[in-house]
């Protein structure tokens, strides 16, 4: 083989290790944004976004190395713009006891949580994120993963009380509360708490009379 083809040779080999390189960088900033796009706002913290987007942005540093390209610098421009973007989220309203309409807004939101969990410990595998940052971080996504159990376990308690009855899913309430009251460290979760106990209190009520009817009917016959 002559010079000329080994050089030929050797250029086309980086060429197509280096096209390689840049399809893994694409598919890890494919996942990343997927978690930015669809984890609910309210498990998005300052501290993830930071997180996720510094990693996003020294992504695609990389890629335009390999591969310089303005379609990759608009890319880049586009992150540091979204820094300085903070997600509003729709707060618990005064009635509400929980945060998810329904039962599967609530496990996709699990799910969304399971793969945020797991973008992270590629990102500290691919040495993109520090180990004790991508802990902390998890940590605080399965203290939400929680949460969200909390919310399938309340809107099941309240399915189980339409079509049974005050009394049937009292524990269920008790047991949520009981539950958030351990996650609720920050106080974040003070306004949820204080509605599933208004809403105890008004079942227990509620079962009270009822069983007061019940005994009254019961005396009757």
């Amino acid at each position: 083989m002559t010079i000329a083809a080994i050089a030929v040779q050797h250029a086309e080999d980086e060429r197509r290790e280096r096209h390689i390189k840049i399809l893994h960088l694409l598919d890890q900033t494919r996942g990343i944004e997927h978690i930015l796009l669809n984890l609910p706002v309210l498990f998005q913290t300052p501290a993830l976004r930071l997180c996720l987007i510094g990693a996003l942005k020294r992504i695609w540093q990389t890629i335009i190395q390999l591969e310089r390209s303005e379609k990759h610098r608009y890319k880049l421009d586009e992150l540091t713009a979204l820094e300085s973007v903070e997600p509003s989220d729709i707060p618990l309203s005064a009635n509400n006891i929980t945060y998810f309409s329904d039962r599967n807004s609530a496990m996709q939101a699990r799910a969304m949580i399971r793969e945020s969990v797991q973008i992270l410990a590629q990102l500290h595998q691919a040495q993109q994120v520090q180990q004790t940052t991508a802990y902390a971080l998890a940590m605080d996504l399965k203290r939400g993963f929680k949460r969200c159990s909390v919310d399938i376990t309340l809107l099941e308690a309240l399915e189980q009380t339409e079509d049974h009855g005050p009394r049937v899913a009292l524990h269920k309430f008790r047991g949520a509360l009981m539950v958030l009251k351990r996650l609720n460290k920050d106080h974040s979760l003070s306004q949820q708490m204080m509605n599933i106990r208004q809403l105890i209190a008004k079942l227990e009520t509620e079962a009270q009379a009822l069983a007061q009817v019940n005994v009254e009917k019961k005396n009757r016959g």
